[in-house]
């Protein structure tokens, strides 16, 4: 049986607590291994070989993005009346999501041709006949997972994407000191794809068998339709940059830029995993039982995430040259000011991680779809004359200056249904960019006086941060009261001591 109605008996606000706490833990670890595998393989590899793999995952992304339905979010915000129809959804989507990855690989494959002419290297026609093969493993992946998503309980979820993590993670280096080549990343791609597959059935018990039920694939397709849109929509805004670093400035300056990205998006991945994935889920159920509720949810969401993103992209802004110099050598001096200016889009980009979640399960997909859509077209618009006058730091500051406005774009959205919160939306960015500023103006103004690269590491990331968290914490009173939160629900029994009548 499914039992999906039994977890859910438990409070939400219980369950969400568990389950950023268990998402934090599991991005904590992410970003720590994920930085690890970065380092050592940039240190294996060259800018070459990062640029001729990111050349392949363009292809690979833009089939998945214009192949993609969203029916695997429908199960997420719809409700169910019992368990069999929920299971009977989970299989008809999961053989859906089967044959959609099948003709994704047979789409890639006949576009392994035209894209090795595309960007005029050889190489890239073995590299893409192997990253064809990804989507057929991973549309295999036991759909039960999201079960646990659906309930908001993330503890197994956790465990099994952390293993998935470090076994990739092992993978990849000892595929990049065994090979020195860009079949280190290719073979970890299709690898990796496969252990998460294997590892999906060993950590649930649903084991899924193809049906197909067409009125519940036109339930979810009428959901799934606007994700389309906004899967495609953000391909072009995340995606043709690299598309067109590569096509006009080659494999070695779009290896500098991918890993440049790769970077700064790790508080984008970090705030997705840790409160977008969750929120999504309490946003869905919040809004079945209490709407009223769910602009202060929404307003407390918003402020922590702010809180963590702009903790995050004060010390990295100052310090991009060091980080640079320290974590991959001397060859990859050229992605540090293209980092600076890709934290700009990290900060923005991480705050549509929450606010997208809100937008979808209160409205359905079709506004996010639409803003997605005249987003992407500015994107492209500007993308072409500022990479050609302005090269890796032209393209990176039309991304900053896009998602920017997509950002105000989707605050304007969301004044139409939590108006109150919307009021309040000014001062918590507005407090959050002046607690950055004046982190990084103290982080600098620290820096004239040290020298040597541990040194100025050291002192200017524990001053940024630590005067950016203090100024954020007087500013800000949900955030002082969500840490107050946080410690009891951490450690309830020296809350219990100290505040009796908060037990």
């Amino acid at each position: 049986m499914l039992q999906q109605t039994d977890f859910a008996e438990r409070p939400l606000g219980d369950r969400v607590r568990e389950g950023v706490a268990w998402s934090a833990a599991s991005l904590a670890i992410t970003y720590l291994t994920g930085l690890a595998r970065s380092v050592v393989m940039a240190r294996l590899l060259a800018p070459e070989d990062f640029g001729l793999f990111g050349m392949a995952i363009t292809v690979l992304v833009a089939a998945g993005a214009v192949s993609q339905i969203g029916l695997d979010m429908s199960l997420i915000v719809n409700r169910f009346s019992d368990d069999e129809e929920l299971s009977t959804h989970l299989n008809t989507v999961w053989t859906t999501e089967v044959v959609r990855k099948c003709l994704l690989t047979l789409l890639l494959v006949a576009l392994v041709y035209p894209t090795t002419k595309f960007y005029g290297d050889e190489r890239l026609f073995q590299i893409l006949l192997f990253v064809s093969l990804t989507p057929l493993v991973q549309g295999f992946q036991n759909i039960g997972l999201l079960i646990l998503r659906k309930q908001v309980s993330f503890k197994k979820l956790v465990w099994f994407e952390q293993t998935s993590n470090v076994l990739s993670t092992l993978l990849a280096i000892g595929l990049a000191y065994w090979t020195r080549s860009v079949w280190a990343l290719v073979l970890t791609q299709l690898l990796s794809a496969l252990i998460s597959v294997l590892l999906s059935y060993a950590f649930h018990t649903y084991r899924p068998r193809f049906e197909f039920d067409r009125e519940v694939f036109n339930r979810a397709f009428e959901f799934g339709k606007f994700v389309f849109v906004i899967s495609v929509a953000g391909y072009v805004t995340t995606m043709v940059d690299n598309v067109l670093v590569g096509r006009l400035l080659g494999a070695a300056a779009l290896g500098i830029y991918v890993l440049a990205y790769n970077l700064a998006s790790l508080p984008i991945g970090i705030i997705g995993g840790v409160l977008g994935s969750v929120s999504l889920s309490a946003y869905s159920e919040l809004g079945s039982r209490a709407s009223q509720q769910l602009g202060g949810a929404f307003e407390r969401v918003l402020t922590i995430s702010s809180a963590i993103l702009i903790i995050m992209v004060v010390p990295v802004v100052i310090l991009a040259d060091e980080l640079i110099s320290l974590l991959y050598g001397t060859k990859w001096a050229g992605a540090a000011p293209v980092l600076r200016v890709l934290m700009l889009v990290a900060f923005c980009r991480g705050l549509l991680q929450v606010v997208a979640p809100l937008l979808i399960s209160v409205k359905g997909p079709r506004p996010e779809a639409t803003a997605k859509m005249w987003e992407a077209i500015i994107f492209v618009i500007l993308l072409y004359p500022m990479t050609v006058n302005y090269g890796l730091r032209g393209a990176a500051w039309v991304g900053s200056f896009v998602y920017t406005i997509t950002l105000i774009n989707r605050f304007r959205l969301l004044r139409e249904f939590t108006p109150a919160a919307a009021v309040r939306l000014p001062r918590i960015i507005g407090s959050t960019l002046f607690a950055g500023a004046t982190g990084i103006g103290t982080g600098a103004f620290a820096l004239m006086f040290v020298e040597g690269t541990i040194v100025r590491l050291a002192v200017g990331g524990l001053i940024s941060t630590s005067v950016t968290a203090l100024v954020l914490l007087l500013l800000l009173p949900i955030l002082r009261s969500e840490l107050i939160q946080t410690l009891n629900y951490a450690y309830p029994r020296v809350a219990t001591v100290e505040s009796p009548s908060n037990s």
